[in-house]
C-alpha cells in the first residue's frame, strides 16, 4: 500500500490552516455576505470578498507569468445556472457556504458537521446514482468551452485583471482598515492556493468540491497516495479555525439538524453540477 503524498498534505495544510484561522476570526462566509448585503445594512463581509477578488485580479497575472497554470473550468450554461441557484438554496438551509461550514465545524458547531456530512453524501450521490441528471444538464445548453473573459473579449488577461483590480480598489476605497486587512489576507491566500496546487500537480486552487469523491476513490483502492491536496486543504481549514477561532461546542435541535444536513446534501449535488 502506497502512503499519503507528503507534498499534497503539506500544500493543503499550508493553505488551509491560515485560511481557516482568518475566516473564523473574521466570520467570513459567502452565505452571510450575500444575506446581510441584500436583506440588511451590513456589507462588511461582502466588501471583504470584493477586496479579496481585487487582490487576486492584481496578483494572478504575475503568478501566471511565472508559470502557474490557473485552470479555467468549461462553461455549461444550463448546469451552471441551475447548479448555482440550488447551491444558494443549500447554503441558506445549511447556514454557510462550503468554506463556512468547514471553519464553523472547527469552532464546535454541530450544524456545520452535519452540513459537511451532507455535502459529501450529495457529491457522491450526483457522481453515482444520479449521474444521469448531471449528464442531462451538461448537454442541455450550448457546447461547453473555457469561457474566460480574455477568451471571450480577446483582451489579454493581465490587462483585464489589473483593470478590474483598479475598479474595485476605487469602489472600495472608503472601506475600513479591517475590511482591507482581512480581504488582502484572503486574496493572498487564494493566490497561494493556486501556486501550491501547481507545485503538487493538483490543478485547482481554493475549492472543496471533489473532496468526498477523492476520499471515496482512495478508500476503494486502498492506495493513500491517491489523496490529492483537496482533502488536506479542507482539514487545514477546520484545524485553522480550531486554532484561531472562538471554540464552543454547540448542538442543534432536530429541525435545525435536518435542515443543515439537507442543505449540505443540496450543496454537494449542486456544487458538482
Amino acid at each position: 500500500m502506497r502512503v499519503v503524498s507528503g507534498g499534497a498534505a503539506l500544500a493543503g495544510l499550508a493553505v488551509g490552516i491560515p485560511f481557516g484561522a482568518v475566516a473564523a476570526r473574521s466570520e467570513l462566509c459567502a452565505n452571510s455576505a450575500v444575506r446581510d448585503a441584500l436583506f440588511g445594512s451590513d456589507r462588511r463581509v461582502l466588501r471583504v470578498f470584493l477586496v479579496a477578488v481585487g487582490v487576486q485580479l492584481a496578483l494572478l497575472p504575475v503568478v501566471i507569468a511565472l508559470g502557474v497554470d490557473v485552470a479555467a473550468p468549461h462553461l455549461y450554461v444550463v448546469a451552471g445556472a441551475i447548479g448555482g441557484f440550488a447551491f444558494g438554496v443549500g447554503m441558506a438551509l445549511a447556514g454557510g457556504c462550503a468554506s463556512g461550514i468547514l471553519w464553523r465545524s472547527g469552532t464546535g458547531a454541530g450544524t456545520a458537521l452535519l452540513a459537511i456530512a451532507g455535502f459529501g453524501a450529495g457529491e457522491l450521490l450526483i457522481r453515482g446514482p444520479l449521474i444521469s441528471l448531471r449528464e442531462t444538464l451538461d448537454s442541455a445548453g450550448p457546447a461547453p468551452r473555457a469561457a474566460t473573459l480574455d477568451d471571450l473579449t480577446g483582451i489579454p488577461y493581465a490587462v483585464l485583471g489589473v483593470a478590474g483590480a483598479v475598479v474595485l480598489a476605487i469602489a472600495l476605497r472608503r472601506s475600513g482598515i479591517g475590511v482591507w486587512r482581512v480581504g488582502v489576507a484572503i486574496g493572498v491566500i487564494g493566490v497561494a492556493a493556486w501556486s501550491a496546487a501547481q507545485a503538487v500537480g493538483y490543478g485547482y486552487g481554493l475549492g472543496f468540491v471533489g473532496t468526498a469523491a477523492n476520499i471515496d476513490a482512495t478508500a476503494r483502492s486502498g492506495d493513500a497516495s491517491q489523496l490529492t491536496m483537496e482533502p488536506f486543504l479542507a482539514l487545514g481549514v477546520v484545524a485553522g479555525a480550531a486554532l484561531g477561532g472562538r471554540r464552543r461546542l454547540r448542538f442543534p435541535n432536530w429541525p435545525r439538524a435536518l435542515r443543515a444536513a439537507g442543505g449540505g446534501v443540496l450543496m454537494g449535488v449542486a456544487g458538482t453540477i
